[in-house]
């Protein structure tokens, strides 16, 4: 059996949703992947009852017990207090820990705050796990063969210390199991029509291999996980790849979409530019999230205006008044403005109706039309979305993105 892992996160903002909970993300795909995984994941408020009963169970009733947030130096961050009453133990100050803290005020040049050397008082019998991200230091509790983290809620400063001390003490741990796992990247198919390709290779209950499917704006990933049988899993992989043909991006990695794109394009020594109206610049933003993005993407105008369509991008005025901006025409002279202005070897052109509103009968709510200008000629895309906008933008960037791959990879 492989360790087994309670992981409470705490704050009232996660249960209110000012806060999206990314820590419990994060935690749960690393401690996976040296056989200690997740088995049940608590939220809970800044409240001490609830952290002591919380503690209480991870030391209980589970091998590994993790606990993030509230470690800060304010009234409301309580969880080593409540750590120490579920142990039973004192609070002692680590004098270790406040020159730590006092080191750093210093390096900083700002005076320490009253409240701040709240952050130096551990329980009793804790071993401290330095934070050299920020203030709070982790700390490890071992109770008999049981074992509690407690870790800050600052997403830089928990990842530091659990991928610096906490993974490196559970993997000497006894009785880990190894999971598997390969993600298969796919775009530009629904998740629904593949599943209907691949139905015959879905895994049965009784099969060692696990699939998901995991849809999100650039694409679904699917994801295959075994514990016993490794040979079974490459298999099985290696005969989805084969089904889904182009729609296959590689092994994904949270990015694979992008990541192609950017490769094909610094492979190749060639460049891009965007020209964007409903998205608003996401096409750019992608692009640029990726450090090394100035080696092919030149930039790109967001001309939401008519006006701006044809100052800056060379959209003819007949156009405009015949088609609209919304249109197969637009889409294409947007691209092939784009292209011929700035001298690149690819131009993306989006324009479309993102919603809610703006549609009418001809032209509905979600009709989007992608611009593709390359050095055989241009093309377009035209797609029908739903009427949610946050949906809808998302969605037209990661398609642009796949119509551009597309054509690199295969025939114009």
């Amino acid at each position: 059996m492989s360790l087994n892992t309670l992981l409470i996160t705490v704050g009232d903002e996660l249960l209110s949703g000012r806060t999206v909970n990314t820590n419990a993300a994060y935690i749960g795909k690393r401690l996976s992947a040296i056989g200690a995984p997740v088995c049940e994941s608590l939220v809970i408020g800044d409240d001490r009852l609830q952290i002591v009963t919380a503690v209480h169970r991870g030391l209980t009733g589970f091998d590994v017990a993790v606990i993030t947030g509230g470690l800060g130096p304010t009234h409301d961050d309580i969880t080593v207090e409540a750590v120490a009453a579920a142990l039973g133990v004192e609070l002692e100050r680590a004098d270790s820990v406040y020159a730590a803290i006092e080191a750093r005020y210093l390096h900083l040049d700002r005076a320490m705050p009253a409240g701040v050397e709240k952050m130096a008082l551990i329980p009793h019998g804790a071993r401290v796990l330095t934070n050299n991200w920020g203030t709070a230091p982790g700390l490890h509790i071992q109770a008999g063969h049981r074992h509690l983290f407690v870790l800050p809620g600052v997403p830089a400063e928990m990842q530091g210390i659990l991928d610096a001390s906490v993974l490196p003490a559970l993997s000497d741990l006894p009785g880990r199991v190894v999971v598997h796992t390969r993600a298969l990247a796919t775009s530009g198919i629904y998740e629904s029509k593949l599943s209907e390709l691949l139905s015959d290779l879905i895994p049965g209950p009784d099969d060692p291999v696990k699939m998901a499917f995991l849809p999100n704006y650039s694409g679904v990933e699917l994801r295959l996980i075994t514990r016993s049988d490794r040979d079974r899993l490459n298999r099985l992989a290696e005969e989805i790849i084969e089904r889904i043909g182009d729609s296959y991006l590689g092994e994904a990695h949270g990015e694979g979409l992008v990541a192609r794109v950017s490769g094909l394009l610094c492979e190749r020594r060639e460049t891009l530019v965007t020209a964007e109206s409903c998205t608003g610049g996401l096409i750019g933003k992608l692009l640029t999230d990726r450090p090394g993005a100035s080696a092919f993407y030149l930039g790109g105008v967001v001309a939401y205006s008519n006006g701006l369509k044809e100052q800056l991008l060379g959209v003819p005025h007949a156009v405009l008044v015949s088609h609209g901006a919304v249109s197969r025409e637009t889409a294409l002279a947007l691209a092939a403005g784009a292209r011929e202005r700035f001298g690149a070897t690819y131009a993306l052109s989006v324009t479309g109706i993102a919603g809610p509103e703006g549609g009418a009968p001809d032209k509905p709510v979600g009709l989007i039309y992608l611009g593709l200008a390359a050095p055989e000629g241009t093309s377009y895309r035209r797609m029908q979305l739903s009427t949610h906008r946050e949906q809808n933008r998302p969605r037209s960037a990661y398609a642009a993105l796949n119509y551009l791959r597309r054509h690199m990879e295969g025939p114009f």
